[in-house]
């Protein structure tokens, strides 16, 4: 017997839910979209501003793991404008520092943007729930290796969480991005008569299943960071 015919209550229930998972989709689509257009002409038309290895986010489907170096709240916006407007791997994920959601308004903004709370303190099972979740359902997650930002010009050692979800997921497209000078913006001052240098390096995606790396997550986290690096270095 058909379950929903059974029990009509759970076909009204089931119909709102999947209803309710659309249109929080379109929302972070269109949020974030928005965005990147602002992101896009403010990067464009007051800094300095650089992309290298476009070619390589010419990606059109996911699961897509997107790793960086983190150095400022810009990060991620700047990591949606690598890729063709119009591809199917929006909306991007990311994980956002807990205070973000502590009132009404950075929650709704916050959301809105298809960011998701960090869980510090409730351990790396919580923390990762949500961007193994996104991924299962062929979405877009950013991941930043060394775990929150850092304001000088050095990478730092990189936490296990990445290496953890690329171990879950060793046939997902991983992409590495690395990112430079989004520490050094300043005030709105500078922005408009400085033009402040920030450059991008794109690196060609792979899968983790091709690396020759060991199960320990702290090794393929550092391996991870490597490919960072290595675009780092290229940029600064």
């Amino acid at each position: 017997m058909n379950i929903f015919s059974a029990n009509p209550q759970i076909k009204t229930d089931y119909f709102f839910s999947q209803a309710a998972k659309v249109l929080r989709l379109i929302l972070y689509k269109t949020t974030q979209k928005a965005l990147l257009i602002i992101t896009y002409v403010l990067m464009y038309g007051f800094f300095d501003f650089l992309v290298e290895g476009k070619e390589n986010a010419r990606i059109n489907h996911g699961p897509l793991l997107v790793i960086s170096n983190h150095k400022s709240f810009l990060d991620p916006p700047l990591l949606g404008i690598c890729f063709p407007f119009f591809s199917k791997i929006y909306p991007l994920r990311f994980i956002t520092h807990d205070i973000f959601f502590k009132n009404p308004a950075g929650w709704l903004l916050f959301k809105s943007l298809g960011s998701y709370p960090a869980c510090a303190g409730q351990g790396m099972e919580k923390s990762l729930e949500k961007p193994i979740e996104v991924l299962k359902k062929g979405g877009t997650v950013i991941f930043f290796p060394e775990g929150k930002r850092y304001f000088d010009d050095e990478l730092h050692e990189p936490k296990l969480g990445a290496g953890i979800l690329a171990l879950k997921f060793p046939n997902v497209l991983i992409l590495p991005v690395a990112i430079f000078g989004t520490n050094r913006i300043g005030s709105l001052w500078s922005i408009i008569f400085r033009r402040p240098r920030v450059r991008m390096k794109i690196g060609k995606p792979f899968r983790l299943v091709d690396k020759t790396v060991s199960n320990d997550p702290q090794l393929v986290s550092n391996c991870l960071m490597k490919e960072i690096e290595g675009l780092y270095k290229q940029i600064r």
